[in-house]
């Protein structure tokens, strides 16, 4: 403070309070290194859908390591490959390749990935960050192939024959029977979701750490199982906040 004599009086001027400054941390929670099966469920089934995680990747470059899978060729997100370096290839459904750019994809850093298609609108988007990369389809067949619903269970972190087995750590996983918006896709970027949200038909945020995986994911009929033995849960730091 300042303080000054005017007539013999004592006056002070004080000077104004620090600003508060609130720090965000990233979020400690847990997440999972093992590649656990959703068991197929009618609210899978859909002619358009969207895939969510975050992801932190320890590969590099053209290593193809599958974060999910649903059968061969569907709800298929995995990195690396013909797709590029350092790159996301998104396979919806039958021969529909979705191409995010060469070196849009980072390793060794958590990145929140979402892929969405809708071939009633001839889209397919690949988001890395909220970010709408400009992935491009490179596959056999257009933006308007019909999804092929099949009785094939989710997989996590491999393919479905246990090939390309995932290096790295998978958190906060969503399958939404919709396609999201880019504006939607934002939001769940900065935020954690809702569990109750509509059109979110699996949500595994790996919190608990139940070697069952019971009740790991938000909504009640969807269940994990794990495909290759006991999980293993770490620490997560994924940078997101919760809902509020």
């Amino acid at each position: 403070y300042f303080a000054f004599f005017n007539n013999l009086k004592l006056f002070e001027i004080k000077a104004p309070p620090p600003p508060v400054v609130i720090v965000l941390l990233p979020l400690k929670e847990m997440m999972l290194k093992s590649a656990p099966t959703l068991p197929i469920d009618l609210s899978f089934n859909t002619t358009e859908f969207s895939i969510e995680a975050w992801v932190y990747w320890t590969g590099s470059t053209n290593d193809i390591d599958y974060i999910s899978g649903k059968g061969f060729g569907k709800y298929e997100l995995h990195t690396g490959g013909t797709s590029g370096s350092n790159s996301i290839r998104f396979i919806p459904t039958d021969q529909v390749w979705i191409d995010a750019p060469t070196g849009s994809f980072l390793p060794n850093k958590w990145n929140h990935l979402v892929g969405v298609y809708n071939p009633s609108v001839s889209l397919g988007k690949v988001y890395i960050n909220g970010l709408d990369v400009g992935a491009i389809s490179n596959g056999v067949n257009g933006l308007s192939t019909a999804v092929v619903n099949t009785t094939s269970d989710v997989i996590i972190g491999r393919r479905a024959n246990g090939d390309f087995p995932f290096n790295g750590n998978i958190d906060e996983f969503k399958l939404w029977n919709k396609a999201l918006t880019a504006k939607e896709v934002s939001q769940s970027y900065l935020l954690r979701s809702n569990q109750n949200e509509i059109n979110l038909v699996a949500y595994l945020n790996f919190d608990n750490q139940w070697e069952d995986f019971d009740n790991i994911a938000s909504l009640d009929y969807v269940q994990g199982i794990f495909s290759q033995g006991s999980p293993t849960f770490v620490e997560s730091y994924n940078p997101f906040n919760y809902e509020i």
